[in-house]
């Protein structure tokens, strides 16, 4: 199985110089349980990991599970900004997206257009 994994600061115009965290985009035929997931955020041994996977939600593009290395989180900004961020820039996803947080049940839609708007819905 192929993982794309990166590793990014956001916040920061200076390399080394912002919040690092990690960026995992799993396929459809992805096989990580949500134990495997923890585990390669440990491994990271960054502040949160981020793993793009297919939408379990109808109304949703993505889903979106964030890890840090002790737990997963319902929710946190800025691995979310980055992630869209870093994905928009390689091409990865579309520039609207709707991403799905199985944990608090929310749909977050996120529009960018050189800046990025998070509205929820």
């Amino acid at each position: 199985m192929n993982v794309l994994f990166k590793q990014v600061d956001v916040f920061s115009t200076t390399r080394y110089g912002g919040n690092p965290f990690g960026v995992v985009l799993l396929g459809d035929n992805h096989q990580l349980t949500s134990s495997q997931m923890q585990k390669f955020a440990a491994w990271t041994n960054l502040s949160e990991t981020t793993f793009i996977l297919p939408p379990t939600h109808i109304d949703a593009d993505y889903q979106l599970k964030i890890y840090t290395t002790t737990r997963e989180l319902p929710f946190a900004g800025h691995p979310t900004l980055g992630m869209l961020t870093i994905c928009l820039l390689d091409d990865l996803l579309l520039c609207c997206v709707k991403m799905y947080y199985k944990l608090i049940d929310y749909i977050i839609f996120c529009f960018v257009n050189i800046y990025i708007y998070l509205y929820i819905v």
